[in-house]
């Protein structure tokens, strides 16, 4: 794969485009990162999505803010009905504020499936030297050059290698993202699935070598959670307004 992906220079293009891209997003994620920045911090903020086919342009568009930290920390905030919630992990442990609302709100959900070991590492499920070789498993197309809000992008469709798609029942689903010439990172994805369809613009994003501590710190009156209820409450959070009207609480604009 990486001689076919040499031998066209705009096809080695459009991948070395991805390999710089990922590179510091993965960085967190490795036993070992070559680089010294291994935290992320930033925010998506969804432009549009359309489910079932059924399309809308929220007149407030939700925003997702997100850190990542190396080893094993991550923040999620973001609103669910009119309440704005925070879930954060922490090595094994994990929490969300604030405790009263987000009790509430999980009263209201069915109970999780809780697996019997803690919370593992938050690793790629390949080694450090495998990692490198991950573009190479993409099937990358540029299709534009453009200008959005202010920066030149390079517009690119990723997708698994059509085997891979197939092997990983993945094939129906694509990206498109958005590249800035200017420093390789990412402005906006899109992506399509079978039933889901969705725009997000990506703000404020910073790679730094740590975060501020209290970040991690839990407040006063946050809920500790299980592993199962995180993986529940940042699930939700992503579907912002889908998963506040399973919950049976006021559902947010329609993204």
């Amino acid at each position: 794969m990486l001689l076919m992906v040499s031998s066209s220079p705009a096809l080695a293009s459009s991948y070395d485009i991805v390999a710089r891209m990922l590179a510091p997003i993965l960085n967190p994620f490795l036993e070992n990162p070559p680089q010294p920045e291994v935290a992320i911090r930033g925010t998506l903020v969804l432009e549009s999505a359309a489910v079932g086919g059924t399309a809308a342009e929220p007149a407030t568009p939700p925003s997702l803010r997100f850190a990542v930290e190396r080893p094993d920390r991550l923040r999620v905030e973001g609103v669910l009905g009119s309440q704005s919630i925070t879930v954060c992990r922490v090595g094994t442990r994990a929490w969300a504020q604030p405790g009263a609302a987000v009790r509430e709100l999980l009263s209201r959900m069915p109970a999780p499936r809780e697996s019997a070991q803690a919370l593992g590492p938050m690793r790629l499920p390949v080694n450090d030297i495998q990692a490198v070789f991950l573009p190479a498993l993409l099937s990358v197309n540029e299709v534009d050059r453009s200008v959005y809000r202010g920066q030149k992008c390079r517009v690119l469709d990723l997708g698994l290698m059509p085997e891979l798609a197939r092997a990983a029942g993945a094939d129906a689903w694509s990206a498109r993202v958005w590249v800035r010439e200017a420093d390789d990172r990412p402005a906006r994805l899109g992506v399509r699935g079978p039933k889901f369809t969705g725009v997000a613009r990506v703000e404020q994003l910073e790679y730094v070598l740590s975060l501020p501590p209290e970040t991690w710190v839990a407040p006063e009156g946050a809920e500790s959670i299980s592993a199962g209820r995180l993986f529940q409450l940042v699930s939700a959070l992503m579907a912002q307004g889908r998963a506040a009207q399973r919950a049976g609480t006021p559902r947010p604009p329609a993204p």
